[in-house]
């Protein structure tokens, strides 16, 4: 299961992953993104985020290619990312 939860806080939407990043999920993700861009800068925070699948992954570079910033994520999702940009 993939929890996403939007707290404002100061014109900025953070938006909070927490579970397993799976395909089933990955559009859901995707459309939260785009509903939540519309109001202004966003960010993510993916510390309680455990499993990356492929699909997720793509999705996390799409973000990265497209100007999201990350606020925080496990080391195993940081190393994922940088190998996966080399």
């Amino acid at each position: 299961m993939l929890r996403i939860t939007n707290p404002n806080l100061d014109f900025t939407t953070t938006q909070t992953f927490g579970g397993k990043f799976l395909e089933p999920w990955i559009g859901t993700a995707r459309s939260a993104n785009h509903a939540d861009r519309d109001n202004g800068p966003v960010s993510r925070d993916l510390s309680a985020v455990k499993y990356v699948c492929p699909e997720g992954l793509g999705l996390l570079h799409q973000w990265t290619d497209e100007g999201v910033s990350f606020l925080a994520c496990s080391n195993l999702i940081a190393q994922m990312l940088h190998l996966e940009t080399q």
